[in-house]
């Protein structure tokens, strides 16, 4: 049995029942929408800055980041870092397709064509 927060599972619950509830607030949903936001966050804090030569790596195809990450990089006025969160997302991130079959279908086919995309390993 997988646990969610209980934080997670009232965000979550809805006119469904408790069983699509609790998938939603684990590996349905939020475990990827929380590690992605957790990774993104790192960026405005200066972390990078501080770790220049950091290497973070993402498994799951990259935690939900490769799909809005384009409009992070467009709206990224959080820092001026040089370079960018851009920058960051191409030289400090890794993604690897570790973690399940996450690494086919339409996920693999978006990661791998992004042109801003981070190594992939």
């Amino acid at each position: 049995m997988i646990f969610a927060s209980k934080l997670m599972l009232e965000v979550v619950k809805g006119i469904y029942d408790d069983e699509a509830a609790i998938v939603l607030s684990t590996s349905g949903w939020c475990w990827q929408a929380e590690t992605g936001l957790h990774v993104l966050s790192l960026y405005p804090s200066d972390f990078f800055e501080r770790y220049p030569e950091l290497t973070i790596i993402i498994c799951h195809t990259g935690e939900l980041l490769p799909f809005p990450i384009e409009w992070d990089i467009l709206a990224s006025r959080m820092r001026a870092r040089e370079g960018g969160l851009c920058e960051v997302w191409r030289s400090n991130i890794r993604i690897t397709t570790s973690g399940g079959n996450v690494c086919v279908g339409t996920t693999f086919l978006f990661v791998a064509n992004d042109h801003n995309r981070p190594r992939y390993l």
